[in-house]
């Protein structure tokens, strides 16, 4: 097999961090200390509430994950341009490289000079002799043809590593415990690529508790628009019928009007209106704070998202696995740990101003309980229902002392601008 990397590239990257993740041509990367670098507000607000919760200092910060969302982005575009070639992508903070990325055979000319990912240390692996997306459908038909046989409590995914499919399950349907001889004659041949454990129980769940917080219960995650009609998104599973709350410490609301629910191949979601009041596309990041949508976010197994939810408040934790099965649900990214209790459901999962996913609940997955959210990528599909994303916020204004007023009309955008002293201020 064989790896190249593309470390020292130089360039520039056309996302969010150029200026402190690259330095000149042939160069390495340049981790700078300076915040206003990077031009998500949001991320920088994640960034440095990660640094205080892992004891990191800003530049180990920055080093680590500040360049994910960027490097998603460009994940995304590979999934998006070579479904069929493209054998999946992971960051990788314990490897030699800062992230992997696998083509089922030879790697496309080009992807590695993408700006988006110059001067990080990336492996490419060519002949993997697998593709992400069919693996993908793989373990979904996988898990489906498990429960059909009559085996309820069953977990699936797969390894991007070793391109093997991967099922957790209760050997015992309608509460009678399956003998082994029995479970291989009953269980339907998986495949040369399927790997089964057997476990004594298979925990899982969904985090729904009323009482208090964005919604009498759960949280809300996004807002969302279907024709005129605009609304919030929550977790399929919780009730339909619900109150939702003027702002994250209570205030006057009123009642939420059920419109649609998804709990199944799309993952767990569920969308509400509320009594025609006025919705703002920006969200809850953290207890009582907000901040704009700008997005939608594609994650990648190792990558670190955020969550806010009613119960526990905010966490941030990695991604280990983005498209898992659990029970009757599909599609659901799955987190390395279980941070998340009950009324969390329904809640955000974020890295900035990027959109990721609604909080479901978790899953056991190899020896631990997990959370897992349902990817917001696929509301359309689930919900006929589309994100509604902030305006974008207006450029910045000329450099001092070069100010003309059609010039600040135009940076200021709706409302205009002056001169004053040269500088131009916005009205």
């Amino acid at each position: 097999m064989t790896t190249t990397s593309n470390r020292g590239t130089g360039g520039t990257i056309s996302a969010s961090l150029a200026t402190i993740l690259i330095g000149g041509a042939g160069c390495g990367p340049d981790r700078s200390t300076d915040r206003a670098a990077i031009d998500d507000p949001g991320w920088v607000e994640d960034l440095t509430y990660i640094a205080a919760e892992r004891g990191w200092t800003w530049a180990e910060t920055v080093d680590a994950i500040g360049w994910q969302p960027a490097f998603s982005d460009y994940v995304q575009t590979l999934r998006d341009t070579y479904p069929d070639a493209f054998a999946g992508a992971r960051i990788t903070p314990d490897g030699p490289h800062q992230a992997v990325v696998g083509f089922a055979g030879a790697v496309p000319a080009g992807v590695e000079n993408d700006p988006r990912i110059a001067g990080l240390d990336i492996a490419f692996r060519p002949d993997r002799g697998f593709a992400e997306a069919a693996l993908a459908d793989q373990a979904r038909a996988v898990h489906d043809a498990v429960r059909a046989a009559g085996f309820e409590d069953v977990t699936t995914t797969y390894d991007l590593e070793t391109g093997d499919v991967e099922v957790e399950m209760v050997p015992s349907k309608a509460g009678r415990r399956v003998p082994r001889d029995e479970l291989l004659r009953t269980v339907p041949a998986l495949g040369d690529n399927v790997r089964v454990a057997l476990t004594q129980e298979l925990p899982a769940g969904r985090e729904a508790l009323y009482g208090g917080g964005k919604m009498l219960a759960c949280t809300a995650a996004f807002m969302v628009k279907k024709g005129a009609s605009q609304g919030y998104l929550t977790a399929g599973h919780c009730p339909n019928s619900t109150e939702w709350q003027q702002n994250w410490a209570g205030g006057e609301g009123g009642h939420a009007t059920f419109k649609a629910e998804h709990k199944g191949m799309w993952g767990d979601l569920q969308w509400h209106t509320n009594n025609g009041n006025t919705l703002s596309s920006d969200f809850y990041d953290n207890v009582n704070h907000t901040r704009p949508a700008s997005s939608l976010g594609f994650a990648v197994e190792g990558m670190t998202l955020c969550r806010l939810g009613k119960t526990t408040g905010k966490r941030c934790d990695e991604v280990r696995k983005t498209n898992t099965s659990s029970q009757g649900y599909h599609r659901l990214v799955s987190m390395k740990n279980e941070y998340a209790d009950p009324g969390d459901s329904g809640g955000p999962w974020f890295a900035g101003s990027k959109l990721f996913g609604v909080h479901s609940g978790y899953q056991w997955a190899w020896f631990k309980n997990r959370d897992v959210f349902s990817a917001v990528q696929y509301v359309d599909e689930a919900l006929g229902v589309s994100l509604v994303f902030s305006p974008p916020p207006p450029p910045p204004p000329p450099p001092s002392g070069d100010c003309t007023l059609s010039t600040c009309n135009q940076q200021c955008g709706t409302y205009g601008g002056k001169c004053i002293g040269g500088d131009c201020i916005c009205l």
